[in-house]
């Protein structure tokens, strides 16, 4: 198959824009729309460039892949208590994955990595109890 000069280009702004996904990434940038802005692109591209540097998630990486990336959210902000759609919301993962990232979440509790927090949704439904998920106070300096 012959490459041309075109193809080249866009082989190299591809590179460019994952080396800088990564570095915002370190920088502790993880929504998918705030990344998708500052390269550039559309937040689905965001979602691919993702599956390019950690691999594809499944149920046996997902503790190493994605279980830092919540930490350093939930330490960057200690008073936040987050649902699992709402860490879905903020790394950017597609809803197919809500039960793994569930599983997930209560496999960090239990490790003593969050703390689990069962409470009313909102003042308007109290009866609907809901698991959201903080860093413990020992850890938000990641002690």
């Amino acid at each position: 198959m012959v490459t041309t000069e075109r193809q080249k280009g866009q082989h190299g702004k591809t590179l460019d824009r994952l080396q800088l996904f990564q570095q915002l990434r370190k920088e502790g940038i993880t929504k998918r729309a705030e990344l998708a802005d500052k390269l550039g692109v559309h937040p689905r591209t965001v979602y691919r460039y993702v599956r390019m540097v950690d691999g594809p998630a499944n149920r046996r990486n997902l503790y190493e892949v994605l279980g830092p990336r919540i930490l350093a959210h939930l330490r960057n902000f200690p008073d936040a208590r987050l649902s699992y759609l709402d860490v879905q919301k903020v790394l950017g993962e597609p809803d197919s994955s809500g039960s793994s990232l569930q599983d997930l979440l209560r496999r960090m509790a239990r490790d003593g990595l969050l703390r689990a927090v069962r409470e009313p949704r909102d003042e308007s439904t109290p009866h609907q109890i809901v698991t959201r998920y903080q860093i413990p106070e020992g850890q938000v300096t990641g002690e």
